[in-house]
């Protein structure tokens, strides 16, 4: 019981180190600035084959940004549920609660997003959660949208179809 005490406390003292000498959190996309480029098309003659790559190569891009894009240590740690360390983050840095992502999610969709109660409570604690609530995604969607949606959803470990079912429908 010493041991696991003492790692636990090695893991605190660590994580109060690196979220001091974190910065990520002050880049932030709060304003909308997108570039439109538009080119002519390579090859005008084969439209079905240049759609179907272009489908193609969007689906690429989408899946390689969408994971790189939520990668701030706060967020990480709102994503997988690891209190302590958003707790140290409002501590030391409570302005990084206003942080956004590049397709425009704050802390409160991402904890929406993958179902993280406890860090749900901890932001109704600031009592910013009037001014995150209202924040709307690059796709276009609330907090409600992502309440909505079961992408992410993990059912807990219930005993047989009626109690899932249950879970899901709370």
């Amino acid at each position: 019981m010493w041991k696991e005490k003492k790692k636990h406390k090695l893991a605190e003292q660590l994580a109060s180190t690196l979220v001091k000498y974190d910065l990520s959190w002050q880049v932030s996309n709060n304003e909308y600035n997108r570039t439109l480029l538009i080119t002519m098309p390579r090859d005008p003659l084969n439209v079905t084959k240049r759609r179907r790559v272009s489908v193609q190569k969007r689906e690429e891009r989408r899946k390689n940004t969408e994971e790189r894009l939520e990668r701030t240590a706060l967020f990480i740690a709102a994503k997988t549920g690891i209190v302590e360390i958003v707790r140290k983050f409002l501590e030391v840095y409570p302005a990084s609660i206003y942080h956004v992502t590049k397709n425009k999610q704050n802390i409160l969709t991402m904890a929406v997003k993958y179902r993280q109660k406890k860090i749900l409570k901890i932001i109704e604690r600031t009592g910013t959660m009037e001014s995150l609530v209202g924040q709307i995604t690059d796709k276009g969607r609330t907090v409600l949208h992502e309440v909505a949606r079961m992408d992410y959803y993990k059912a807990e470990h219930l005993a047989g179809v009626a109690f899932h079912l249950q879970d899901e429908l709370r």
